[in-house]
């Protein structure tokens, strides 16, 4: 395969790779929109550490999570964000 044959499959394949992640991306958006809706419709207060101790998360790190899902749902709707530390917020979710 000639280079220029090669640089085009990688390209295509980049190309590829960046569609599955917008599907991605935009499935996530839909599903934090539902869960953010569900949470207010509901009326659901501030989770305490109490009750969030069995999942070994704390309710600061909740809020901090639910603020960056807010905060990405706001982005994908083209409204204003505020700047926050994302990948802290979420490695506080996962890394329990």
């Amino acid at each position: 395969m000639a280079f220029a044959d090669r640089d085009l499959a990688e390209k295509l394949l980049l190309v590829s790779r960046f569609k599955n992640q917008a599907m991605a991306i935009s499935e996530l958006d839909d599903n934090i929109a539902a869960d953010l809706k569900l949470i207010t419709n509901r009326a659901w207060g501030v989770m305490t550490d109490a009750e969030l101790s069995d999942l070994g998360i704390t309710s600061a790190r909740l809020t901090a999570y639910v603020t960056l899902m807010t905060q990405f749902t706001r982005l994908m709707s083209n409204q204003a964000v505020t700047t926050i530390n994302g990948r802290a917020a979420s490695d506080g979710i996962r890394n329990v």
